[in-house]
């Protein structure tokens, strides 16, 4: 699969075309910072919400961002695994609510936070491999709550196999102390 080193975003939140680079090679580990390539601003909390400390922590990178849809992936890290050499299944989870937070978030209006309010997460297969890929999606957006899927996939021989799926809600927080966009 080819990566793009740029990130499109065409959200509600600008109201037209932006583009980000993270200034670096497609296959680098996302450092939290995202350079605006045009001079239209970012959206508002785009790059402090990419910014979380625990994705960086994972060494996840952004592949992806479209309205509704955001993809990343992470390499296997044995700092990462359970007992048996398997990711870790609260690390799936976290990249999967990621995944899913972003998504939700590319679609809220100006001024708007992101917040997990309810997830499920079933365990296909187990997270062995190299290099995962996790895809938030979309399913419902609202101006309060949003529901989101995600699926996380190893890649192996050249494709992908699905490891979980995440049915998730996340919740639009406007003017609340303590959480910013």
């Amino acid at each position: 699969m080819k990566v793009e080193p740029y990130l499109k975003i065409l959200a509600e939140k600008g109201g037209s075309d932006l583009y980000f680079s993270t200034g670096a090679p497609p296959s680098a580990k996302f450092n939290g910072v995202l350079k605006p390539l045009s001079k239209t601003p970012a959206p508002p909390g785009w790059v402090n919400s990419l910014a979380q400390e625990i994705m960086k922590t994972v060494n996840a990178s952004i592949l992806s961002i479209q309205p509704g849809e955001v993809k990343l992936e992470f390499p296997y890290q044995t700092n990462l695994t359970q007992q048996h050499g398997f990711i870790h299944a609260g690390i799936v989870s976290t990249v999967l609510d990621s995944a899913c937070g972003y998504a939700a978030f590319s679609l809220m209006p100006k001024g708007a936070a992101v917040l997990s309010i309810e997830f499920k997460i079933n365990f296909l297969s187990p997270a062995k491999g190299k290099l995962f890929q996790a895809v938030g999606t979309v399913k419902k957006p609202g101006r309060n709550i949003t529901v989101t899927e995600g699926e996380l996939f190893v890649c192996v021989d050249g494709g992908q196999k699905l490891v979980a799926t995440m049915v998730g809600t996340m919740m639009s927080v406007y003017d609340r102390e303590g959480i910013e966009n």
